[in-house]
């Protein structure tokens, strides 16, 4: 059986929400190590399933590659694999709903948001002295 890495698909990640879940598998042996970045792996770089959280100058930078290298090959050369997130704003779509008050300047209005597309989970911030951070106010 040949020895291969797989670093799992290029793909997009919100840079509000930047921790990377890795879906490296390996064939051939069982083990592997996660190469290159300057972030963290959870729980470690050996685990082809890690968690990595990017530096911020990572994030800025706009883009992140990391290697998958097969480990214990006995006297077989290693395969590796690369893997290149792509960190991106918001690009979920938000779509905003009101109630109205029953007369003028009452309190018993409301407004709720719903984001139907992008990375969860969401965390919305009101521009209200409440500062809420649920997805529905009323006052």
């Amino acid at each position: 059986m040949d020895i291969t890495a797989d670093a799992g698909l290029d793909r997009l990640v919100c840079n509000q929400n930047p921790q990377i879940q890795l879906n490296g598998s390996v064939q051939g042996v069982s083990t592997g190590i996660w190469k290159g970045g300057n972030g963290v792996f959870s729980p470690n770089d050996s685990a082809l399933n890690a968690v990595y959280t990017p530096t911020f100058p990572e994030i800025i930078s706009g883009n992140l590659t990391l290697t998958l290298l097969t480990t214990n090959n006995s006297t077989c050369p290693p395969d590796s694999d690369i893997v290149t997130f792509t960190f991106t704003g918001f690009i979920g779509i938000p779509e905003t709903f009101s109630d109205s008050v029953s007369c003028f300047q009452g309190s018993d209005g409301g407004a709720s948001v719903l984001v139907n597309s992008g990375f969860n989970s969401y965390s919305y911030l009101w521009d209200d002295p409440a500062s809420s951070t649920d997805s529905l106010i009323s006052n």
